[in-house]
């Protein structure tokens, strides 16, 4: 395993996670907007990535995206704020769509798993409101929201 918040055990808190994530990806950080997104959003995102304990290759990013689909809470108006934003056509013009099907079909068995463990957690995982949950370790975290390794 090569960093600490991707180990299940692991004791570290969700913002030191956060800080190891974005040392590992330090083109994910920063203050500025990112592929069109505010950097709350992004920062969201990012929080998730060490939640699930995934890395950013565009796999991880699906399992990342099936989570904030089925296992986050959003208030409604981030929702439409969301939407508006270029976060697909860009992900289109990066990537380009026959590379996005194709990794979306190689990833699809764990995207399964994953949508199954997200639809049973016990209650949804706050997107925007991740905060208060800083200092807890990830290992409580997980138990809490009854994430697993996938």
């Amino acid at each position: 395993m090569p960093h600490q918040y991707q180990s299940w055990e692991t004791d570290q808190t969700l913002a030191e996670g956060l800080a190891e994530y974005y040392a590992a990806y330090p083109e994910f950080a920063g203050d500025s907007d990112f592929l069109g997104q505010p950097r709350a959003t992004v920062t969201a995102h990012d929080i998730c990535h060490v939640l699930l304990g995934l890395g950013a290759t565009s796999e991880e990013e699906l399992i990342v995206e099936t989570f904030t689909a089925l296992g986050c809470s959003f208030p409604v108006q981030e929702i439409v704020a969301m939407r508006k934003k270029a976060f697909v056509s860009e992900l289109f013009r990066i990537f380009g769509l026959r590379r996005l099907i194709r990794r979306f079909l190689r990833t699809l068995p764990r995207i399964l798993r994953a949508a199954w463990v997200y639809v049973r957690m016990p209650q949804r995982w706050p997107h925007f409101g991740w905060q208060p949950y800083q200092d807890i370790p990830l290992r409580e975290l997980r138990q809490r929201f009854r994430l697993r390794p996938l």
